[in-house]
């Protein structure tokens, strides 16, 4: 029997997963986002990329997470269900599956784009001068005539 697919990280995993074929995930098989007890909690949805170039198949009952971009067309099985979003070049079946919102391929470089960059190192110190020459000491007042 097939198992789930569980993902571990916190909320700045970012899972990019290329398929160059299709993909067919079986009836009531689950992608899971587990926390690995870093950061602050489990990794988050829209942080979970799926590129398939050909087509997506989700069987019955089956439960995806993440955004689908997909070069020819997606579709659902009864009962089927993506928490994310699926973007098709041709077309999305959904008999009696559930899902979120709908996009098409225009948007997908807007997605890509809001996808985090890995963080920068911070920016070095500047580099130390040397201390000022204490100030000379003042003049004595003068002498009366």
């Amino acid at each position: 029997a097939p198992g789930n697919v569980i993902f571990r990280g916190n909320e700045n995993s970012v899972f990019i997963i290329r398929v160059t074929a299709h993909l067919v995930l079986a009836a009531g098989v689950e992608i899971l986002l587990e926390w690995d007890g870093t950061g602050t909690g489990p990794p988050v949805v829209t942080n979970v990329i799926w590129h398939v170039t050909s087509y997506v198949t989700l069987g019955a009952g089956a439960i995806l997470r993440g955004t689908i971009l997909c070069g020819d067309y997606i579709n659902f099985g009864a009962a089927a269900k993506i928490y994310g979003r699926a973007l098709a070049e041709n077309y999305i079946s959904i008999p009696g599956g559930l899902i979120d919102e709908v996009y098409n391929l225009k948007e997908i470089a807007e997605i890509l784009a809001r996808t985090p960059s890995p963080p920068s190192p911070p920016p070095s110190p500047p580099p130390s001068s040397p201390p000022s020459p204490p100030s000379p000491p003042p003049s004595p007042p003068p002498s009366p005539p």
